[in-house]
This record gives structure tokens, sequence and C-alpha cells, in this order.
């Protein structure tokens, strides 16, 4: 895998030719496959507890694509050629690999280069991203339970609450609001506790990301709102994203544990009670 000297990675996929003395190729090598498929999902970890006198575990997926891929390819130093690349394994994952491994792509690097590149269409790597975007709304289409690790990885640690602001796009909303039952059951319970930590003192911050979940808990309500399912646990998903509403439109909680950080400002009940 030779490090190219050409011109940006879109022109190569387009099929524009270019006068360069490098080698790099825009479609990925065959081993990558060969090696995705024999990854094992379960940790090596887990797997040591089960065969103590193995002395070299066999890598799994988990650590692979953390340090290969997210590392790797998609590292600060890394070039435009080698990020395609990584975009080309996250979409070949999302496409292709089972529940266990797709759950496992959305990594700190890959997401915030995501991010980076869906924001703008001058970007070099903006077309792949949008594939890559692409990718993971047609996975939520065929399996809507992949909602929950789709929405966690864009807007957990790795990834940032306001995905969808800082890239422009409905990335999340398009995702939430085509999740099932058993994924929004996850989903509704991770955005109450993001809008109560909002994981920065910064009040402005706070304000701006607690106004983005409240919109995609809105979503999330308009789209079932306008569906067929008469489902007990729907029922239950809906009255939770009411209680959401309400808790933090009207009420301030006192305990330690459960009291928002940092505290909702006046405007931000107000976007609750609308």
């Amino acid at each position: 895998m030779k490090e190219p000297s050409s011109p940006d990675p879109e022109e190569r996929e387009k099929g524009n030719s270019a006068t360069s003395s490098g080698v790099w190729n825009s479609k990925l090598h065959f081993a990558w496959e060969a090696v995705l498929t024999r990854m094992p999902d379960v940790p090596s970890k887990e797997k040591s507890k089960s065969k103590p006198k193995e002395s070299s575990p066999r890598l799994n997926f988990t650590d692979f694509w953390i340090d290969v891929v997210d590392n790797g390819l998609f590292a600060s130093s890394s070039s435009e050629e080698r990020k395609y690349w990584g975009f080309l394994l996250f979409i070949k994952v999302l496409n292709d690999g089972p529940p266990g491994q797709a759950a496992q792509v959305f990594t700190k690097n890959l997401v915030r280069s995501l991010m980076n590149q869906l924001a703008a269409e001058e970007r070099y790597l903006h077309r792949i991203a949008v594939k890559a975007a692409k990718s993971i709304h047609s996975r939520v289409a065929k399996e809507p339970g992949f909602a929950a690790a789709s929405v966690n990885g864009l807007m957990g640690p790795g990834g940032s609450v306001t995905f969808d602001q800082a890239t422009k796009t409905k990335t999340v909303e398009k995702i939430v609001t085509e999740a099932n039952v058993d994924a929004l059951k996850q989903i509704v319970p991770l955005f109450e506790k993001l809008v109560a930590q909002a994981g920065t003192s910064d009040a402005k911050a706070a304000a701006a990301s607690r106004q983005c979940l409240a919109s995609l808990l809105l979503a999330i309500v308009r789209a079932r709102a306008s569906s067929q399912d008469s489902d007990d646990d729907l029922e239950s998903i809906l009255e939770d994203i009411l209680f959401t509403f309400v808790r933090f439109a009207y009420f301030v909680d006192n305990s330690e544990n459960q009291s928002a950080q940092p505290a909702l400002t006046e405007q931000t009940q107000e976007l609750f009670r609308s």
C-alpha cells in the first residue's frame, strides 16, 4: 500500500487520468475482504477466558478496527488517499458485515473525518463521505434495529450531539425516524441522558445541544404519529418522550444525581414547552 503522489481521490473515482508516479488505487485490495471475513467479533479478552493457555490470542475485529483503521487510515497525519480507503472499508462493513462488526465502526477519528468531509462540498472527500452517510441509512432501512448503534456511534462519546447541525445534513434525523421499537428503547433514554448531562460547562454550547436533541425527539413523535402501528411498546416510548419534554420544561431536579449539568436556561425550558 504505497502512498500516492496523486490528485484528489474523488477525481480518481470519476475515472480522470493524471500524470503521477504513485501507484495508488481507489479500489480496495482484495486482501481487505479476506481479513474482514476472518476477523472474530468476540473481544480477545473474552476469548482468553475460555482459552487461558492460548499464548497469542487471535486479533478481534474491534482491536483491528481501532488500531489499523481508526488510528491508522484515519490518523490526523494520514493522507486523503488513506482516509478514502478508510471510508471504503466503513461502507463495506456497513453493507456486508454482521451486526456485531457494523456496530463497532463508528470510531472517534472516523466519525470526526466523516463530519469534516460532510460539512462542505468543496472538501476532497465530500463525495465519498456522502456515500458513507447513505450506507448508514441503507443499513438502517434494511435493519431498523441498527439505528441504535448508528445513533450512539454518531452522537455518543466518539461523535457529536450536534452531528446534523455540524454537517448541515439530516443524517441522524433520518436514522431516528426509521428506527424500530427496540432501537427507540435505547435511543430515547440516550437522548434524555444527553439533555441532562450536556458534556460541557459552556451554557451556550449546552443550549445548542439540547435544541438538537429536542428536535430529534420531536421528529420521532411526528414519524410515529403518522404510523399505523398500534403497539403497547411504541405507546410507552411516546410516553417516555412526553415525560422528557415535561421534565425539562417545568421541573428542576434537586438531587445531585438527577440535576441537569449545566442547568437549563429559561430559553431552553421554553423550547421544551413549545
